[in-house]
């Protein structure tokens, strides 16, 4: 792959076929959480609206205009991974353990030890795919 052909894509020929389910999911999501945003003040902010807003004209550039395939699979697609424990972990903010099981429960011991990893995993993934693996694929960004 050339540096531009990670860049602009090959026009006639599809370069990475995944770019193109990965920014429809993108713009899919980021559409949604949008509007989603306004029914949660703590969401409902001007810096996560302007993150939606921008992630949704990423994607949407993406998609349609096939700019950036080779990389919107990383930005878009792999460094979403550390949200999975994300919301795994925002889960139990809204919902305490106390409220979905009883103390009796074989599941109010095993449901902390699931916080905890879940908010563990977010952090390590959150480090691998964010920042180190960000700014790995940034410079080859800016170096294309």
């Amino acid at each position: 792959q050339t540096p531009q052909g990670r860049f602009l894509g090959n026009k006639g020929s599809v370069l990475l076929p995944d770019a193109d389910y990965v920014n429809a999911v993108i713009v899919i999501f980021q559409g949604w959480d949008f509007i989603v945003s306004f029914f949660f003040e703590e969401h409902c902010t001007v810096i996560m609206m302007t993150h939606h807003v921008a992630a949704f004209l990423c994607g949407f550039f993406c998609l349609f205009y096939d700019f950036n395939p080779y990389y919107a699979v990383y930005f878009g697609g792999v460094s979403e991974f550390s949200s999975i424990f994300l919301a795994i972990s925002q889960l139990f903010q809204y919902y305490p353990i106390a409220t979905l099981v009883q103390p009796s429960s074989i599941l109010s011991s095993i449901l902390p030890a699931i916080e905890t990893f879940s908010q563990a995993m977010f952090v390590i993934t959150f480090f691998l795919f964010r920042i180190v693996g960000w700014a790995q694929k940034s410079f080859m960004f800016i170096s294309d």
